[in-house]
C-alpha cells in the first residue's frame, strides 16, 4: 500500500544515443514511457528504422538510476526523434515501471535481461 502523501518527482537527464554511423549523440528527453522515449536531438537527425542504444538517468526522490536500452528510431523530424525500446536490462525496466506506473504491457524475459552497453 502506498503511504506517500505527495506524488513522486522524477526527472530524466544525461541522455545519450549511440548510433553506429554517427557515434554518440547527446539529447534532451521530451517524453518517456515504458515503450520508448522522445528526444530533442538538436541539429542531429537520426534515420527512421535505425537501431540505436540509449542511456539516460532517471532522477527520483530515492536516488538516481542509470538506465540503458536498445531501441529503434520510429520517428524523426528536424530536431525531434522518437525511439521505441527493443530491449532493456532489469534495472531499467524496474525504473521505468516506477516512473510511468504499472502498465499492462511487460516485455518478455529476453527483452528485460538484454545487456546494453554505451
Amino acid at each position: 500500500m502506498e503511504r506517500r502523501t505527495s506524488g513522486r518527482q522524477f526527472a530524466v537527464k544525461d541522455v545519450s544515443v549511440l548510433y553506429s554511423n554517427l557515434g554518440l549523440v547527446k539529447a534532451k528527453s521530451k517524453d518517456l514511457s515504458l515503450g520508448g522515449i522522445c528526444l530533442d536531438t538538436g541539429s542531429v537527425s537520426l534515420p527512421v528504422n535505425a537501431a540505436v542504444s540509449v542511456a539516460f538517468t532517471i532522477d527520483a526522490l530515492d536516488g538516481a538510476v542509470q538506465c540503458e536500452a536498445h531501441a529503434v528510431v520510429v520517428r524523426s523530424d528536424y530536431t525531434e526523434c522518437c525511439l521505441m525500446f527493443d530491449g532493456m536490462n532489469e534495472v531499467t525496466h524496474q525504473a521505468l515501471r516506477s516512473y510511468v506506473g504499472d502498465w499492462q504491457y511487460v516485455p518478455g524475459e529476453s527483452a528485460c535481461n538484454s545487456s546494453v552497453s554505451i
